[in-house]
C-alpha cells in the first residue's frame, strides 16, 4: 500500500479536544496507508500522545514555542518546510490569526 504523509502543525499534543480528534482520525486512516507527522510548537513538555504517535509510525518534530518566540519559530518552521518537501498535505491547527506564518512560508 502506498504510504502518504500528512503534516500537522500544532502547539502540542496534549489530551485536549483538537488533539484527541486528530488522534481518532489517525487511528482510522493509518490502516489505509496514511501517516500523520507532527511539527509541534511546543514548550518542551511531554506530549500526551507522543508514544502512540511513534507506535503508529508517525514522526514528531519540534520548533520553538509560538508566539513567545515568534521570530525563531518562523525561521525554524521555514527551514523545516524547505527540507521536508515530501508533504503534499499540511494541516495547521490554530485558534488565532497569529499562526498564519506557516501559510506565508508555504505560499
Amino acid at each position: 500500500m502506498c504510504e502518504k504523509r500528512v503534516l500537522h502543525i500544532i502547539n502540542g499534543m496534549s489530551d485536549g479536544g483538537a488533539e484527541t480528534y486528530i488522534m481518532n482520525v489517525y487511528r482510522t486512516v493509518v490502516d489505509l496507508g496514511i501517516q500523520f507527522d507532527f511539527l509541534l510548537r511546543d514548550k518542551g513538555q511531554k506530549s500526551f500522545y507522543l508514544d502512540e504517535i511513534k507506535k503508529l509510525g508517525g514522526r514528531v518534530f519540534y520548533v520553538s514555542y509560538f508566539p513567545t518566540h515568534a521570530i525563531l519559530n518562523y525561521i525554524q518552521t521555514k527551514q523545516f518546510l524547505e527540507h521536508h518537501e515530501e508533504y503534499k498535505i499540511i494541516e495547521i491547527h490554530a485558534n488565532a490569526l497569529f499562526y498564519i506564518s506557516p501559510l506565508l512560508i508555504l505560499k
